[in-house]
Parts: structure tokens; sequence; C-alpha cells
């Protein structure tokens, strides 16, 4: 049994304890406020106080996991072996508290302060602290928990500590499941209306093509896709917008049967979950139905969920997935770079800061989404893999757990994604090496 002294146990310092110590090394331990019993106890250990203690480990712990409230933070940032650090210290084994530097990062804390918002309503990565210290594109958490591993490693080598595997999800997005087909007639009419009379004819024939069946869909790309997934051995996430058209959310209308179909296919050899409408961020009726939808379609409850746009907001979106039954969210990641939103490359329970509780709802982050790279980053095709590379790489070193977030129509090799088309299996190719 491994025992840790501090002052005071509150529900932040035993969510972060237990995310190190359970979930990152695999320990039993313990949390004792008993000086007494500290002292007197001759096994592992590690006080996280004020006090220090001689031979044995000391982290000394800042204020915010004694803290109730959100407050705003005043945080340094400092650099230790190549890595910026947050919440420096002048005494301990490592030179900052390691437990509120995670816990500010994986809770995304300044999430819930940041008034700063982009055009979308998101918060923005360039209002981040990983973004202004630079350290976005590092795995931070990771690579802390490693230095822990190794002081404890040291300190007690009769322990037994957990090695991670490294691990790679792919996820595609279908925001869009056909670019001419199956979109009702007035759509299709006034597509290829638009077309002809603003002269763009390659588009009018290729439309007139598919719709007499001469040509296939181009953002029909699923058996391209299939044949990557079964090539490297993957499982991949699909999840299928399920939305009334309007705004932001252009989906194939959820009652196509076709459209169903490619669902329900999906669903027999895949794992598949629901991506919620940007309508539904502000009216939890428009979630409830297109959840309950997607489980009319494929017969089962839905359990897995990515907003569409990645536009959520901490902690009523999540809220209102957990009101769902909702088990795992795969938003956690920025639209407009890529990198480490929480600054770890895994997933981890989400813990709602407004009540100060644990919940049951799995947050899986992702790293690098395809639109991020071509229409936000500007990268060309080969920019986009050496970049994604190098970050699969970071993940590699420390490993964690590297998520792509894809789209089908990014495949299709149309408009903005024309020499896109093979870029997600050198991707891919590289993470399952």
């Amino acid at each position: 049994m491994f025992l840790i002294y501090t002052h005071k146990i509150t529900n932040r310092l035993d969510f972060i304890l237990d995310f190190v110590f359970a979930k990152n090394f695999g320990l039993d331990y313990r949390i004792t406020t008993l000086r007494d019993e500290f002292c007197n106890y001759n096994g592992p250990k590690l006080n996280y106080s004020l006090e220090i203690f001689d031979d044995i480990i000391n982290i000394k712990p800042k204020l915010l996991l004694l803290q109730e409230d959100i407050t705003p933070q005043h945080i340094d940032v400092e650099e230790h072996n190549d890595t910026a650090i947050l919440f420096p210290v002048e005494r301990g084994a490592l030179p900052f508290d390691i437990f509120s530097a995670s816990f500010y990062l994986i809770t995304r804390y300044e999430e819930y302060i940041s008034s700063k918002l982009d055009r979308f309503g998101r918060f923005d990565p360039r209002n981040s602290i990983a973004w202004k210290k630079g350290f976005l594109t590092e795995p931070v958490v990771n690579i802390w928990i490693s230095w822990l591993k190794d002081i404890i490693s040291k300190t007690y080598p009769e322990l037994t500590l957990v090695e991670p595997k490294y691990k790679f999800v792919p996820s595609i997005d279908i925001d869009n499941a056909y670019a001419y087909v199956n979109k009702g007639f007035f759509r299709q009419v006034g597509g290829l209306a638009k077309s002809f009379f603003r002269a763009d004819f390659k588009d009018f024939s290729n439309r007139l093509k598919v719709y007499l069946g001469s040509q296939k869909d181009p953002y029909d790309t699923y058996d391209i896709l299939d044949q990557i997934h079964t090539k490297y051995g993957l499982t991949p996430y699909y999840f299928f917008l399920l939305a009334n058209y309007g705004g932001h959310d252009k989906s194939v209308p959820y009652n196509n049967k076709e459209f169903q179909e490619l669902i329900q296919n999906r669903a027999q050899n895949h794992i598949v979950g629901i991506h919620p409408s940007f309508s539904s961020f502000v009216d939890f009726s428009v979630l409830q139905h297109e959840v309950s939808v997607m489980s009319e379609i494929i017969g089962k409850s839905v359990e897995n969920s990515r907003f569409h746009f990645v536009k959520f907001s901490l902690p009523s979106s999540y809220e209102n997935l957990l009101n769902l039954g909702i088990q795992n969210d795969f938003s956690m990641g920025y639209p407009s770079r890529i990198g480490f939103r929480t600054g770890y490359a895994g997933d981890v329970n989400f813990f709602n800061l407004k009540t100060n509780k644990v919940t049951p709802l799995v947050v899986h982050p992702f790293h690098v989404m395809d639109a991020a790279l071509n229409l936000y980053m500007k990268l060309s095709p080969d920019e986009a893999v050496t970049q994604t590379r190098s970050l699969i790489n970071k993940v590699k070193d420390v490993n964690g757990t590297f998520t792509l977030l894809w789209h089908n129509e990014s495949l299709s090799g149309c408009a903005s994604w024309q020499g896109w088309e093979h870029v997600y299996e050198q991707i891919v190719r590289h993470a399952v090496e």
C-alpha cells in the first residue's frame, strides 16, 4: 500500500491522485491526514503537504486542490528538463506542484473562466496557456507523470508500476454522408441549378453523372476507408450527424433509407456514435431527439458522442451528455490547431468543476483534425503529414494514446481537398508502425 500524507482531503485531490496513482501507475494507495500515522508507516509513501520530511518523496502543494470554487489563477510557467511546468515551487522532489498542474490542464479549468471565444462560440486555443506559453504540441502531463514515476521507482524499487502502452484511435466524422445524392428532390435540383448559373460546369457535369448513376458520389469514400482500416487492422469510430437541415447543419436527412442503411452497415463492424448538431448546443430537446433517432437506427443505446463543429461548453454540454446516458465523448480537441488540449495523450473521466465531482463520462481527446491542418493552418498535404507524424512520435515517446479525427469528404479530392486523397493513409501508416 502506498501512503500519501496531506493536510486536507478534497474531491479535487482525490480525483487527481486516482488519475496519477491508480490509472497511470496501477498502485493501491491511501490518503491520510494523520501526521503520526504517516511518520510511523514503514512502507512506500509520499508527502503532499507544506511540511518537509527527510528521506521520502516530498511534493510541495499550491492551493488549487484545496479550493472548491472556480477563480482566475495566477500561473507561472517555467521550464524543467526542456519541458514547460506549471505551479513552480521552491522545494520538493519536483520543482512544481505536479498534481495541481495536471489537474488544471486535464479538467480544462481555464475554459470555465474564459469569456474569449471564436466566431462560432468555441474556446479559442490561442487563449489557452498552452498556446501562449508554447507547449500545445507537447503531451506535458504524460511527461510530468513519467518524471514522478522515475522518482518513485528509484526511491521504492520494490514497487511494480504499470507500463503504459501506445494506442492509436482513428475516428471519422460524417457531417455530410453524400455530396449530391440522398438529399431530397429540391436540394438536389437546387444544387444542379446553382452549379449551372454560376457557370461551374465541372460540378454540373459531376452532379448529372452521379444522379444518372454513371459516377459514384464523391463523398462516398466508405469502401476506401474500409480498405485502409482492414489493411492496418483497425476498428474506427464513426460519428454521424443526424440534424434537421439549416445553419451549420447540412447533413443528409436522417429519415433517408440509404443513409440509415449506411449507418447500420457501419455499426456492424465499427463503433458508431452520435455527432450532435450545431443546433443542439442551444436546445437540449434537439440533442435528445438526435440521440433517440440514432438509437432507433442502430437498434441499441448510444454510448459515444462528438459534437459537430467541436462546439461545446463546460460543464453544460457534458452534463447534457450524461443526462442522456452517453458514456464516452470525443470532442476534446481544437478544430483550428493540432495538439493536446488537455495536455494529456489519453482518456480521463470528466471532473465537473462546477459541482467538484468526478463523473462516469470518459473524455477521449483528439489531437489532429483534417480541417485544422488544411482549412485553418493552411498546410500542404506533405506539410500536414510531416507535422502529424511529429505529433505521433511525441505520443509514442510517452506511450500515450493518439486519436485522429478525419472526415469522409477529406478523401474525395473535391474542392479544398484536392491532393489530400492519400494523406489519411499516410498518417495511419505511421501511427500503426
